[in-house]
């Protein structure tokens, strides 16, 4: 320990070279917590904590080709340089070790400050190596290639998950509880039986990065296996099963959320694959979505970044936001089809089943809806706030609510359609008004319903 001294915590001068600093404490001394000075080749590693010190945590003055990595840095300046001061490394490789906060690898220096504005402590890691996604430069971008002072990999917030507990948590949401906000989980290969409710912003994935080996089935299968809402959440390369118990049971339910990612999971044999309930400005990459009851349910009304690399029963969502003049036809091969503020949109020639929608268009016009067959979903075609659309010769069948539904829906064209075995009637209307609908075949009583 180098405490409250009046010069420096420890001081190698004058070619004071080759040494190593390890596992010491050095805090609130007067001027800097470790000086070098004309001095290289020493390293400062493995669970130094440089707290609180009066001028700052690391000064160097003309020293080169030093090593300081896995510290824990936080003073109201953490670092000062004078001279010239090239060759030095602030980090490791990604090593796998347990590093100085309890993350999964060792790489950079935790930057914190006392008074928590720390880049460590106010930036976040999303995808959960437990390395923060920005860099940190301690000299500055005007300086020389050779003099630059920069660590690539400073170290995040995290907190880590395994099986048997003996790196850190047996639990998942034991992990969440204890966290703050902005935290990053990893979590080891395994197979843990929870349902995690999760109310902070915060980054969960699986360490391995695939969902083969990283499986969360729910406990209670009545109850969503992730229940999210919080937004800024993160979940990526987890296996999500066993929601099954309930009609609404979900495998990751985004409960009015926004900024959240959700990537390279595979969701299977639930009740519902992923829902977002009035969930916004999020983004899904890489989703495999599959053997669920429903596979993704939306509620359509609020734009979200998500592309074709997610995937429903084997096929690419088409999930299609301010576009305008845009065919989705037979080789798109698409499993479900939202538009959200489109315009001008032709889908033709699609088989559509297991999904709450097969269609959706929010307030999108001039479209039209040619020639698919949409089967088994909850409903088959939804149009909500929707003008100037045709329905065409699509086969609707065996979808539990309506085969088509039209919500605040006016002036579109619903023709030549054939629907069969809807749950609650052929054609739904609920608010809509100047529509045309006319030689479609349907062989329920009720195949055109008023809704309230």
């Amino acid at each position: 320990m180098a405490e409250a001294n009046r010069g420096h915590g420890i001081s190698l001068n004058s070619a004071s070279n080759s040494n190593s600093l390890k596992n010491n404490t050095i805090s609130s001394n007067t001027i800097y917590g470790i000086y070098l000075s004309s001095s290289g080749n020493n390293q400062v590693s493995d669970n130094n904590r440089i707290i609180n010190n009066g001028g700052c945590g690391i000064s160097l003055s003309n020293s080169n080709s030093n090593r300081i990595f896995n510290n824990y840095i936080s003073n109201a300046e953490n670092t000062y340089f004078e001279g010239t001061n090239t060759g030095n490394s602030w980090n490791t490789n990604k090593t796998e070790q347990v590093n100085i906060v309890g993350g999964p690898y060792a790489g950079g220096n935790f930057w914190a400050k006392p008074d928590g504005t720390g880049l460590s402590q106010i930036n976040r890691d999303f995808s959960g190596d437990g390395f923060l996604d920005a860099e940190n430069d301690l000299t500055g971008i005007n300086a020389t290639a050779a003099a630059r002072n920069v660590d690539y990999l400073p170290l995040a917030r995290t907190a880590i998950v395994d099986p048997s507990g003996t790196k850190g948590y047996a639990r998942i949401q034991d992990a969440v509880n204890a966290a703050d906000n902005g935290y990053s989980i990893a979590v080891y290969p395994g197979t843990y039986r929870e349902n995690l409710d999760l109310s902070k912003g915060m980054a969960i994935t699986a360490i391995s990065g695939s969902p083969d080996n990283t499986i969360i089935t729910a406990s209670d299968p009545k109850t969503h296996v992730f229940n999210v809402h919080s937004s800024g959440t993160v979940i990526s390369g987890f296996s999500i099963v066993g929601a099954a118990g309930t009609d609404s049971s979900t495998g990751i339910y985004l409960d009015s959320v926004s900024d959240c990612v959700l990537s390279n999971n595979r969701v299977s044999n639930n009740s519902i694959g992923i829902c977002r309930s009035y969930s916004g400005k999020n983004t899904l990459l890489n989703n495999k979505i599959s053997s669920n009851k429903y596979d993704f349910k939306d509620s359509g009304t609020l734009e979200n970044a998500i592309d074709t690399s997610n995937t429903v029963g084997g096929k690419p969502i088409y999930y299609l936001c301010g576009k305008s003049d845009v065919e989705i036809g037979f080789s798109s091969n698409a499993g479900t089809v939202y538009c959200i503020n489109c315009n001008n949109i032709t889908i033709k020639n699609l088989a559509l089943k297991n999904n709450p929608r097969g269609v959706s268009l929010y307030n999108t016009g001039n479209s039209r809806i040619l020639n698919n067959s949409i089967q088994n979903n909850f409903d088959g075609i939804y149009l909500e706030s929707s003008s100037a659309n045709t329905l065409d010769s699509n086969t609707v069948n065996k979808n539990v609510n309506n085969g088509i539904s039209l919500a605040g829906a006016a002036s579109n064209a619903v023709i030549n359609n054939r629907i069969t075995e809807s749950g609650v009637s052929g054609i739904g209307l609920s608010s809509s008004g100047s529509n045309q609908i006319y030689n479609n075949y349907c062989n329920y009583s009720a195949w055109v319903k008023q809704h309230q």
